[in-house]
């Protein structure tokens, strides 16, 4: 199935998405809700959040990894968010179309 390096490559991820969950649990525990929220993600207060802990993390305080990727997964999950709603529009239209 998976070699040796391939497993430790598996290891390795699911701890770090086990670490990211704990952290997003804890958070939302902790009352900060509202990743999902459009009008913050539009903002660009969740990007400059992300290039903050990417630079901490760059200088070397590695505990800033967590942060960083949750952070890069809100954006990616709004932008497949994104990318979803606009391919049901265009469904909609090819739909609408196909009917005239």
């Amino acid at each position: 199935m998976f070699n040796e390096q391939e497993k430790k490559l598996m290891d390795a991820c699911d701890w770090f998405v086990r670490k990211m969950k704990a952290k997003l649990l804890a958070t939302n525990a902790a009352g900060r809700t509202g990743w999902d929220d459009e009008r913050w993600l539009a903002s660009n207060d969740c990007r400059q959040r992300l290039c903050q802990r990417a630079s901490m993390l760059a200088a070397g305080e590695v505990d800033q990894a967590i942060d960083v990727a949750n952070f890069a997964m809100f954006l990616a999950y709004a932008k497949r968010a994104e990318v979803l709603k606009a391919n049901d529009a265009k469904c909609i239209q090819l739909r609408e179309g196909g009917r005239r």
